[in-house]
């Protein structure tokens, strides 16, 4: 594994200096977010509908600081951490390169591959909620 290309320390640099740059302008993330003065959560919505709308990756920046402060100083009355597996992962939309090939192990997720019966021989079918994919087999 290639971990450059897994992990973008580029990115965690531009998140630092902006929680350097913004002690200056705001004040300290522990008096704003472990006190209560800004919220995380809607803020870091705020960042992600602005990503959406320009493409600008800084927002990106900024959400990742803002679920961070989350992390840090949690606001959710349930806040906490606990590590789950994949029964209780959120999820992906998509289709990962490991389940494509079949080489995602069924005991790591709890998506359900179906395969089609007729197209049984031709194409392999992935059903996920809404989302219905068709990759040709090898």
């Amino acid at each position: 594994m290639d971990f450059n290309k897994e992990y973008s320390e580029k990115f965690d640099e531009l998140r630092k200096n902006r929680v350097r740059v913004s002690f200056h302008k705001y004040g300290s993330v522990a008096d704003n977010y472990g006190k209560g003065f800004v919220q995380a959560i809607p803020t870091l919505e705020k960042c992600l509908d602005k990503y959406k709308a320009t493409g600008n990756t800084e927002y990106l920046c900024d959400l990742a600081n803002y679920a961070m402060f989350e992390f840090m100083y949690p606001q959710h009355p349930k806040g906490h951490f606990r590590a789950t597996d994949s029964r209780e992962s959120a999820g992906i939309v998509g289709l990962s390169v490991n389940e494509a090939n079949g080489k995602f192990r069924k005991n790591y997720s709890s998506r359900q591959t179906v395969l089609s019966k007729k197209n049984e021989r031709k194409n392999r079918q992935i059903n996920m909620g809404d989302y219905i994919f068709y990759r040709k087999k090898n």
